[in-house]
């Protein structure tokens, strides 16, 4: 996998995008006590992987684990698979 963060276009708003900016709101409330920079950064940090999830790498580990071809991972999917794995 050569893929990074950067090198992978942003993600259009797929169907977990409101879900994600909810449960993202309430996650900046548990940091209210910190640092402004703390903050920023969690926050910066969690919608820089909701924007790009690793689409190929998902992709990958699941065509392992299913013994199937590698293929990439939709963004709606990974999105899915990394922060609602309990989803169908």
């Amino acid at each position: 996998m050569s893929s990074t963060p950067q090198d992978v276009p942003k993600a259009p708003p797929t169907k977990w995008t409101p879900a994600f900016e909810a449960v993202l709101s309430q996650i900046v409330v548990d940091y209210e006590g910190q640092d402004a920079a703390i903050r920023e950064a969690m926050s910066g940090g969690m919608r820089k992987l909701f924007e790009r999830p690793y689409q190929e790498e998902l992709g990958h580990l699941r065509a392992v684990r299913r013994r199937e071809e590698p293929m990439i991972a939709s963004a709606e999917d990974a999105q899915r698979i990394i922060f609602f794995p309990q989803l169908p």
